[in-house]
Formats: structure tokens, C-alpha cells, sequence
């Protein structure tokens, strides 16, 4: 079907759970689904094969289900890949999600924050304001973009990672020729701060700091403190201090300081360990 095929009200082949609410103004494709006490706001668009998870709020003018470049190209042939957002989601104003795109429980946007085709978010998940992720990204669970991120495609962020704004990740050698495509690769629990660049095939290790304004490229090894530009490693973040209230603190690791609304929230500060919450297909970043 058509992705413009759009009618004012939902037809006899979407499926609107009890207690989901919508604005008059909403429009809707084909077979969409809307959970248990979803919301819809106004002007907002469902393009078709969308799945709204239970208790998510879509705010006014968003997106779900765009259309991809495909649909441009061949209209009577397109048709829309499922996209799914995950239960208890809240996407805040004008966020446009692509067609084929999947995403977990418990996401928030900040408005207009766009997304493209065959991305992947899991649980626990926050992407900021204006923020531009482009196809075929992969971010894990409990893993925050901050206002303006910018992803290129085919960019692996692991989970448990902290993105500050105007973070830029760039994925090929020789652009425009699209000749030698290498997406970074971040692996859980990095952080990185304001104005940095993520080069083509970064891979960073678990627990990398980066500071503000940094060019990282190549490969990093776990708890490096990157600054400069180019990046240099300055040292192992555990041997960082600071005075804070005349005392001597560690910040990091920082799974030792941060726990509300973390996995490991109940366990005492000290007993907090890395390797305990590390997938294991991120173990080789270790």
C-alpha cells in the first residue's frame, strides 16, 4: 500500500488497545497498532505496519513509520517496513521515526529528534533534541543522547553510554565516495563530552572518557581519558581525582556514583562492578 495512503480515522485493519486515546487530527495508514493506554497527539502521523507499545505518549507532530528514500523511487511497489516502539515511551514533539525501525521500552526523545530506517534502540534509551541518527544504528540499552548528537550510519554504541551535545560520529575515510565506509564503535559505559568527533573506524574501549573538543579515531583501550585533538590518552580514568567539598573523590568509574534508574541501583555503591553488567559480546572491549 501506499505510504500516502493516509485516512483520518483508523480503519477495520488497525487495532487500538483499551483506554488509547488520539487526537481527531491524527492520521492513519494501514494496519497500525496502538497499546493499552497509548496517546496520540495532534497532527501526528502513523504511516503503515506501525506498533505502538502499551502507556506511550506520541506528542504533537511526530512521524512513525516515515517513509524511506524507497517510496520516492517506486511508489506503487513500496511498502512499509514494521516499526515498533517499545511500551511506556514518551516521543516529544515534531520526532520523526523511519519505516523498519525498532526501539525499546522506556524511550524519550527531546522534539525533533529524527531517526532513520533500520536502527535499532534498545530498553531505557533517551535521544535528545534535534538529534540526527541516521540508518542502521545500533544503541544499547540505558544509553542517552544529549541535545544535537549526530550518528552516522552503521554506528555501534553500545549500553550504558553517555553522548553530550554536538557529539558528531563520522563513518567514511573518503567522503563523498562512499569508497571506505568504517562506523565507530563504542562500546558500554563510555562517556563522551561536548564538540567531539568520533572518526571512521573508531572502536572504543569500555569505560573511555572523552573530553570536550576531542578528534578520537583508531582503536582505544578501556578506561583511557582522551583529550586533545588529535586525541591523546592522558591516563587511566580510575587514577583521576577530584576535591569536591574538601574531599578527594574518584569519579570514575562512574557506575560508583550513578544509580538511580540503573540496573544496579540497589547494590551498595562499592560492590558496583563493571564486569558484572558488561554483555558478553562486549567483553573483547574490555
Amino acid at each position: 500500500m501506499s505510504g500516502f495512503d493516509l485516512r483520518s480515522e483508523p480503519g477495520a485493519d488497525c487495532r487500538i488497545g483499551e483506554r488509547a486515546t488520539f487526537d481527531a487530527s491524527v492520521r492513519w495508514g494501514h494496519n497500525v497498532t496502538l497499546g493499552d493506554d497509548a496517546h496520540i497527539g495532534p497532527g501526528a502521523t502513523l504511516y503503515d505496519n506501525v506498533e505502538i507499545g502499551a502507556g506511550t505518549w506520541i506528542g504533537p507532530g511526530c512521524s512513525i513509520g516515515e517513509p524511506t528514500m524507497a517510496f520516492y523511487r517506486d511508489r506503487a511497489a513500496y511498502e512499509g517496513a514494521r516499526t515498533r516502539i517499545g511500551a511506556s515511551s514518551i516521543l516529544r514533539r515534531g520526532t520523526v521515526v523511519n519505516a523498519g525501525t525498532t526501539i525499546g521500552a522506556r524511550f524519550q526523545t527531546g522534539p525533533y529528534a529524527a531517526i532513520r530506517e533500520e536502527t535499532r534502540i534498545g530498553d531505557n534509551c533517551s535521544v535528545g533534541n534535534n538529534c540526527d541518527i541516521q540508518y542502521g544504528v545500533e544503541i544499547g540499552s540505558f544509553t542517552r543522547l544529549h541535545t544535537n548528537v549526530a550518528v552516522g550510519s552503521g554506528t555501534r554504541i553500545g549500553p550504558y553510554v553517555w553522548v553530550h551535545p554536538f557529539v558528531v560520529f563520522t563513518n567514511d575515510r573518503a567522503f563523498p565516495t562512499f569508497l571506505k565506509q568504517e562506523p565507530p564503535v563504542i562500546a558500554p559505559f563510555c562517556s563522551i563530552a561536548v564538540h567531539s568527533t568520533i572518526l571512521p573506524g573508531a572502536r572504543l574501549g569500555v569505560h573511555t572518557i572523552v573530553g570536550a573538543h576531542t578528534k578520537v579515531g583508531g582503536y582505544v583501550p578501556a578506561y583511557a581519558f582522551m583529550d586533545g585533538s588529535p586525541a591523546e590518552n592522558r591516563i587511566d580514568c580510575r587514577k583521576i581525582l577530584h576535591k569536591l567539598g574538601g574531599r578527594v573523590v574518584t569519579p570514575y568509574p562512574w557506575i560508583h556514583h550513578v544509580g538511580r534508574d540503573y540496573p544496579w541501583a540497589d547494590q551498595p555503591a562499592e560492590k558496583r562492578r563493571i564486569e558484572e553488567w558488561l554483555p558478553d559480546e562486549w567483553r573483547e572491549f574490555l
